[in-house]
């Protein structure tokens, strides 16, 4: 029996919220190694990642590691519940607000921000994923509507898409709707997932 969405999502995000903060800081680093190793990273010098938010797991020091070999790291900021997000200009010294959701976003003027389209590489949180790099996310749309251009456009003509998660987080199979993205990799702590084709 196929289990509903939001029931997967309550559970996967309170096995998320129960790691211990130990494990986690260890998973973030080592996430950091993985992404580096991938062949996106490297030619990527326009980055977006996410502020973790409700047990995500952390890209901060990969967010760090991205700055260091001399790449601009953005992250999402809102806007209409309706609109793709947009991304804006990142590092530890940004000031901050935080956002309707309670999720913090660099308090910088809408000139700054950016489209999903001018990203190279876009690392995205999930609640959920599969093997075949479906993702399960909180269920807004936000990321879907975002990179909906990505979809059926060649890799170097659009984001490279990693999705970013605990391997804890890996289900079997999803079953992703029309308007669902599917990412090109998902990394976790223990393991890099690519998609066919």
């Amino acid at each position: 029996m196929k289990q509903k969405p939001m029931g997967l999502r309550q559970k996967i995000r309170q096995l998320r919220k129960d790691i211990p903060k130990a494990y986690a800081v260890q998973a973030s680093y080592r996430l950091s190694e993985q992404v580096a190793a991938l062949p996106g990273y490297g030619a990527s010098q326009s980055i977006s990642a996410f502020l973790p938010f409700d047990g995500e797991v952390s890209p901060l020091p990969l967010m760090d590691r991205a700055i260091q070999d001399g790449k601009r790291v953005w992250v999402p900021v809102m806007q209409g519940k309706a609109s793709p997000l947009r991304f804006a200009p990142w590092d530890r010294g940004s000031c901050m607000k935080t956002n309707r959701f309670g999720i913090d976003e660099p308090d910088v003027p809408e000139s700054d921000w950016i489209a999903a389209s001018e990203l190279d590489l876009a690392l995205l949180p999930l609640v959920g994923f599969d093997e075949d790099c479906n993702r399960l996310g909180v269920g807004g749309g936000y990321y879907d509507r975002s990179f909906a251009f990505s979809v059926g456009v060649p890799l170097g003509q659009r984001p490279f898409l990693v999705g970013l998660g605990y391997e804890l987080q890996r289900v079997p199979q999803l079953h992703p709707e029309k308007w669902d993205v599917p990412l090109d990799t998902v990394v976790t702590e223990l393991q890099i997932y690519c998609r066919e084709g």
